[in-house]
Parts: structure tokens; sequence; C-alpha cells
């Protein structure tokens, strides 16, 4: 029988996200959906984003990433800082 499992507010807590998906031990035919805010609080937001990005593209089972407020406020200031420069750096 296949699964969705569905997670979010991750916020950089990579070892909790192994732990946890060591826990699901999720099979072909499953899937896992993380509804965003990767980023931010925890101590390793780029080591999360790298981890379900690999995950998305290497496991057996589906992964579907869905953006947050987290990830949509990072979007915004990297794309200020070459189109609004004074308003990204305020």
């Amino acid at each position: 029988m296949s699964r969705i499992c569905i997670i979010g507010d991750v916020n950089g807590m990579t070892g909790l996200l192994q732990a946890l998906l060591a826990q699901l031990d999720l099979q072909p035919g499953d899937t896992l959906v993380s509804l965003g805010d990767l980023v931010d609080k925890g101590p390793d937001p780029a080591g999360t984003v790298r981890a379900l990005a690999k995950l998305q593209r290497e496991a057996p089972f589906e992964v579907v990433l869905v953006e947050a407020n987290h990830e949509d406020r990072h979007l915004r200031y990297q794309r200020n800082l070459t189109e609004r420069p004074k308003i990204a750096r305020q």
C-alpha cells in the first residue's frame, strides 16, 4: 500500500528531518510532500534544502517540495539585491 506523508516547518533542522525520514521508511510508490519553511530558525537551513533536493533527485519515491513564506522571503531578498539593493539592505 502506498502512502502520502506530509511534513512541514523543518526550519533548518536537518538532523531531525533525517530522523523523521528514517522513521517513515518511505518505499517506492510512496510520496513525501514538504509544505515548505525549510529555512530559518534552525542551525542548518542550507543542509536541509540540500538534503531534500537530493532526495527529490535520487529517492525511489516521489518527493514534492512546496515553497512557503520563509522561502518566499529569501527569494524576494535575493531578487531585491539585484533589482532594488537599497531596499534589500534595510
